[in-house]
């Protein structure tokens, strides 16, 4: 797997790889920098190659199969030397990255109602989607403006979540009939809140592939995206919800009945182009949360009908800010899902501040890197008189 673009995390990073782990650039952590995996499992003993500053893969396993890391006595100079300050923990002086919010220990506030909450994206939509209808603000008052956009843009459909055990209750929306609208909003902001009772509620984006619109959604609920997202003429997005799941485009909620099995969900090859915000689960002394590979979820076995691994293409950003705290069932393998071949990468429109989703949230830091003293020789000419 190749990791394209920075790698941060506020707290310990582990890093371990089946065979061969690729980072191209910075990797950076609050805490310390660790071999291995957090909480139960085996730990697999393969390269972990990270990028130096002349742009060569220099591995964290030493000559003799042990790994460089935080703990080691050396470690200060021995990272120094073999990544160029490449790679930062705790002992170069990293700190957290922390958005600048009001609740700043609590990110999950910038996807909950505005009631009371300054950081919500509620406060920053010009269309929202709450408790199943549309709202657009017309003159000063929101109305529900559902019955005027087009045809079936939002329905409401159910289907069977095998992670978290429940049947889901979806408002669904056709991201392709909603760009036509004249209630699309026009700084691209949608937030979305479903708070009715007794159901467990979820937002859901289908026929996505051509976006027509930079847009930014926001959802309190855990997301489903179904079949490819903007794929066709990319525009600049972001998807932020309690949790995120990757629905490919051969999905149908039909199979998705606690009695089917897993292996008549098959997929086809399915595209993601977007920035995501997600939530995932804390692992424990007795469950592992997936990792960062397993942070987009999966509900299908990621084979075609002929048994072969199938591609899940991401090309975006990737940020775990928050546990989840609706869909906060464990993480599982083999259960619910098989994974995809993983073809993700960094999207380098993001270095480009106009071309970044629209409302982005930013944090700027300062990247110390190493220097080195230069001599400078001056010339002396004498003018003669």
């Amino acid at each position: 797997m190749t990791l394209i673009g920075r790698v941060h995390s506020n707290g310990n990073l582990w890093l371990q790889a089946g065979s061969n782990l690729r980072m191209d650039s910075y990797v950076t952590c609050s805490g310390d920098l660790l071999h291995g995996r957090k909480g139960p499992g085996s730990v697999d003993n393969g390269n972990v190659q990270i990028k130096d500053t002349d742009g060569n893969y220099q591995n964290m396993k030493n000559s003799d199969g042990s790994f460089l890391e935080s703990t080691n006595s050396n470690w200060y100079d021995s990272a120094s030397s073999r990544w160029g300050g490449r790679v930062q923990d705790a002992a170069f002086g990293q700190t957290e990255l922390n958005l600048p919010l009001t609740n700043s220990d609590d990110p999950h506030k910038l996807i909950e109602r505005g009631s009371g909450n300054p950081d919500s994206y509620e406060h920053k939509a010009e269309l929202k989607i709450i408790d199943g209808a549309a709202y657009a603000q017309i003159g000063s008052v929101w109305t529900n403006v559902t019955a005027l956009l087009p045809a079936n843009t939002l329905t409401s459909k159910s289907f069977y979540d095998k992670h978290e055990g429940t049947w889901v209750n979806t408002t669904e929306v056709d991201m392709a009939k909603l760009a036509t609208s004249t209630y699309f909003p026009s700084n691209g902001v949608i937030y979305a809140s479903d708070d009715r009772a007794g159901t467990f509620n979820a937002l859901r984006l289908a026929d996505a592939a051509d976006l027509g619109h930079p847009v930014s959604i926001f959802s309190e609920n855990p997301m489903y995206v179904k079949g490819d997202f903007n794929s066709i003429d990319k525009q600049p997005a972001a998807l932020a919800a309690d949790a995120v799941t990757f629905l490919s485009n051969n999905w149908d909620d039909a199979r998705s009945h606690p009695d089917t099995s897993l292996n008549r969900r098959r997929v086809t090859e399915t595209t993601c182009n977007a920035s995501v915000m997600t939530g995932n689960t804390n692992t424990t002394s007795s469950n592992y949360n997936g990792g960062l590979e397993n942070l987009p979820r999966f509900l299908e076995t990621w084979k075609d009908n002929w048994g072969n691994q199938v591609k899940f293409k991401f090309t975006g950003s990737l940020v775990n800010l928050w546990n989840s705290l609706q869909a906060d069932s464990p993480w599982s393998y083999g259960i619910y899902y098989t994974a995809p071949i993983r073809e993700w990468a960094y999207d380098t429109d993001l270095d480009d501040p106009s071309k970044l989703p629209p409302e982005t949230p930013v944090v700027r830091i300062f990247q110390r890197t190493r220097w080195q003293q230069v001599d400078i020789g001056y010339a002396v000419q004498e003018d003669s008189i």
